[in-house]
């Protein structure tokens, strides 16, 4: 089984799978949603959709990041000290 986390800060927005960098923008699955994205992921990946995280960032690390190089780390584990808030939205 594969593992999805969704990451968002400020208004930035990152789909990692397996710990990679599948997708990132303003908005997950731009154009066709988070269902399209989600149904994209689905055909090519074997996931349970009740076992995504989803956490919003808090800190200004990843947002310092994020503005300097323009783009969320390829690889989550590049920054496991940026603390995580679950996102119960």
């Amino acid at each position: 089984m594969n593992k999805i986390v969704i990451q968002k800060v400020d208004d930035w927005e990152a789909c990692y799978i397996d710990g990679k960098l599948y997708e990132e923008g303003h908005e997950l699955g731009e154009g066709c949603g988070m269902l399209g994205l989600l149904q994209d992921i689905d055909s090519i990946y074997d996931f349970n959709i009740q076992e995504i995280e989803s956490y919003w960032v808090d800190g200004t690390d990843l947002e310092d990041y994020i503005n300097t190089t323009g783009s969320f780390p390829e690889e989550l584990k590049n920054h496991e000290t940026w603390v995580w808030e679950e996102n119960n939205a």
